[in-house]
């Protein structure tokens, strides 16, 4: 397959989902769309399937099924989801690239429509909508549950309605939120992708890279159109982010890099680039960078052992700095005192 022949390169990074990774497969080589690829990343995984097989099995497995070109990348250490997604990009051949999770699956036609409509379009982004499950044949049985369904399916389907063009697509994403920043579910022109990159230098990072990428990728576009097709099914539970409990302080880890994200991006716009940024963008950064915080601050209660809790803290407050972690802290208390005297007023008035 020559390269211009390529449409669309498909890019899966492989980390502990080997479970899913067969069908996840399976989703992208029985596309309608032909010519396309596969660009999988193993970043250092070791899981296993259901039946006991390994990424490499697995690869064996799909390659004697289907007769689809697939360009198989293996990291010796693990590097994170941003830097497995930038060697996926880094090699693929197509014009366009989709970012499709390896516990997730593409609906039949995804390609074709998204390719479809970004060549009829000239759109630098292309997004779908998203199917949002659990697991397959998963009972939804708390409210819990429900209630977490429900906020991942409205905000996967934050689609804008039409096209968007040049500055519109950052401050649309970012102030308007008409449309989400999420990776998958999406098509990119791989030009604009690797300008993306270019921003973006190497750093271990898990949590929040899809909105330090498409943050820049936003910034580069210069038009997206939104399309009512489903193209995309994400699933629940199933990734590093979802609330399991967090057994030793690698997995911990994790969890805090998202703090280099958020250093990274307030840096680039208070103090290397203070002039191409609006300051409302500037400001709902910081503004979700608090956000952040705080929900650490709440995984470290509820999803850290306590005999791991002291490292954990420390450990959060070597990423997003002491002080910072402190002031957080405080307002959180003052916050929960003041609901509380509130509380009590009430009741003293009934």
């Amino acid at each position: 397959m020559f390269r211009n022949e390529v449409q669309v390169s498909v890019c899966v990074p492989v980390y502990k989902s080997e479970k899913y990774l067969f069908r996840c497969l399976k989703s992208i080589a029985t596309q309608s769309l032909e010519k396309k690829e596969i660009v999988i990343v193993n970043d250092a995984s070791c899981g296993m399937d259901s039946e006991g097989k390994d990424f490499f099995s697995i690869i064996k497995k799909f390659r004697k099924n289907f007769k689809l070109d697939i360009n198989v990348i293996v990291h010796k250490k693990n590097l994170g989801l941003l830097e497995a997604r930038r060697s996926a990009v880094y090699a693929a051949k197509g014009k366009y690239i989709c970012i499709v999770d390896s516990d997730d699956f593409l609906e039949p036609d995804a390609l074709k429509n998204m390719y479809d409509a970004a060549e009829k379009n000239k759109a630098d982004i292309i997004q779908g909508r998203v199917n949002v499950n659990y697991s397959q044949n998963a009972e939804i049985r708390s409210e819990e549950q429900k209630e977490k369904l429900l906020k991942k399916m409205h905000a996967a389907n934050l689609v804008y309605s039409g096209e968007l063009v040049t500055n519109d697509i950052l401050e649309g994403f970012i102030l308007k939120k008409n449309h989400c920043g999420f990776l998958w579910g999406k098509l990119y022109l791989k030009e604009v992708y690797l300008e993306a990159l270019n921003h973006i230098p190497a750093m271990s990072c898990t949590m929040a890279e899809d909105l330090l990428q498409y943050f820049f990728i936003a910034y580069e576009a210069k038009k997206y159109v939104g399309i009512e097709n489903i193209v995309y099914n994400y699933s629940l539970e199933t990734g590093i982010s979802s609330g399991k409990k967090k057994t030793d302080l690698c997995e911990w880890e994790k969890m805090c890099t998202i703090a280099s994200v958020f250093s990274f991006l307030l840096n680039e716009m208070i103090n290397e680039h203070p002039d191409l940024y609006k300051k409302e963008i500037c400001y709902e950064i910081k503004k979700d960078c608090r956000f952040k915080l705080r929900n650490n601050l709440k995984q470290l209660e509820v999803s850290v052992p306590e005999e791991i809790k002291e490292d954990a803290y420390k450990m959060l407050c070597e990423y997003w700095g002491e002080d910072f972690v402190k002031q957080v802290e405080t307002e959180q208390r003052t916050e929960a005192f003041s609901g509380a005297v509130g509380e009590s007023v009430r009741t003293e008035r009934e």
